[in-house]
Order: C-alpha cells, then structure tokens, then sequence
C-alpha cells in the first residue's frame, strides 16, 4: 500500500546521492531509505528485531551456521513484482562488488548463499555471527537494476534503471 509522504531532516551535510551501496552517498541515509527498500528485519521501538520483508528465519545450531530466509508470501515491488530469493543474492553480491570495504566486511562471514525455491534463501555463514539479523539491510530490486552500473545508479532517486518510474518494497516511494 502507498503511505503517504514522507518527510525527515538528516542533521550534517546533503547526501550526494540515494545508492545505499556507496558510503560516499552518505550511510546516515541509509536508515531512512528501508522506508522505501525494506530489509529482512527492521528495529522495533524496544529494540529488538521485528520481521519485515520476511515471515520468518530459520537458523542451524552446529556447524555450518545455516540461515534460511523465507520471504514474506505477499511481499512485492511497487511495480507488482514479487520480491523473490533472487532479490537477496543480487544484494549480496552488489555489496560484495560496489560497496566500500568497510560495507564489504560486515558480509565476509557469509560463505555461501543460493535460492531454494522463489521464496525462499539460503545463506551459510563461517563463523556464527550474533548480529545476523541485521546482515541484508535493504533489500535491491534485481529485476529493475540487472544490467545497470551500480555505481552511478539512484544519484538523485530511488527508480527502475530501465523506466525510470519510482520503485520500493516499503510504505514509500
């Protein structure tokens, strides 16, 4: 559902751009960007982790530490598109391509990562890792920016590379 307008005020400088992929855009925008491209889970207002994009994770004990994300059955694009497990790797692997290295080592303890089924994501990491729920923070379209430069994509908004229309999985567009 379309929620409105959103209006917020970032104390410092302007963001130089939207990319949540590029430090360089300014990471205190990152917060407010999962209004638009939701992450897994989001902080509630005690503090603890909520699900969001997803119904639910399951999570090994032993080794290999296995999360299996199942995507929220209704969860889509604004463009109609269902958010699918492809949606979750493309993100990984844009971080793990364009990001800065510092983006990049927060996902180093991520081994592996594969579709089970469209809903459904599978991540295998090395170590166990105590803040895995805030691993994916938003969430990229991978139907609307495959193909794109992610390095010059979302300068000035959030939109599909190939129509330009505005695009997110939140409450906002």
């Amino acid at each position: 559902q379309r929620g409105g307008t959103l209006v917020f005020r970032l104390l410092g400088p302007e963001h130089s751009c939207l990319n949540v992929l590029l430090t360089s855009c300014g990471l205190g925008g990152a917060r407010w960007v999962e209004e638009i491209l939701q992450a897994p889970f989001e902080v509630g207002p005690d503090f603890t982790f909520e699900e969001s994009l997803v119904s639910r994770v399951d999570f090994t004990r032993r080794r290999p530490f296995t999360l299996t994300y199942h995507i929220h059955p209704a969860a889509r694009w604004s463009d109609g598109v269902p958010v699918t497990a492809q949606d979750f790797i493309f993100t990984l692997r844009a971080i793990r391509r364009h990001a800065s290295p510092e983006f990049r080592d927060l996902h180093a303890p991520v081994r592996s990562v594969r579709a089970v089924d469209r809903k459904t994501v599978r991540v295998v990491l090395r170590p166990r890792f105590a803040t895995w729920r805030a691993l994916f923070g938003s969430i990229l379209p991978s139907h609307a920016l495959r193909g794109s430069d992610l390095t010059q994509a979302w300068s000035d908004r959030i939109d599909d590379s190939r129509t330009g229309r505005p695009i997110g999985s939140g409450p906002f567009l």
